[in-house]
């Protein structure tokens, strides 16, 4: 899933363009040295796995004015990229 990031290089990233590193449980936009746009970090979003299965979904819908485009129509890739992320420490 993560190949699928449009530009490549640099470090992985995560749904919402994160740095990798543990996601599940964290506030949205709270990594420091990443820029997030103005809407992703006032949204006051914890991401769990219904907010994430949203986000995935339509980051727009969800956070109108977040610079995320890219969205997940399959359920399956939806919860498997979830179920990753909850791997993550």
């Amino acid at each position: 899933m993560y190949g699928r990031r449009p530009g490549g290089g640099g470090a992985p990233r995560r749904p919402g363009g994160e740095p990798g590193g543990r996601v599940v449980g964290r506030h949205a936009g709270s990594v420091a040295d990443y820029s997030y746009s103005k809407a992703l970090k006032s949204s006051d979003l914890t991401w769990d796995e219904a907010t994430l299965d949203r986000w995935l979904t339509n980051p727009s819908a969800l956070v109108p004015g977040t610079k995320m485009f890219f969205q997940l129509s399959s359920a399956q890739d939806r919860a498997d990229v979830i179920a990753y992320l909850q791997l993550q420490k």
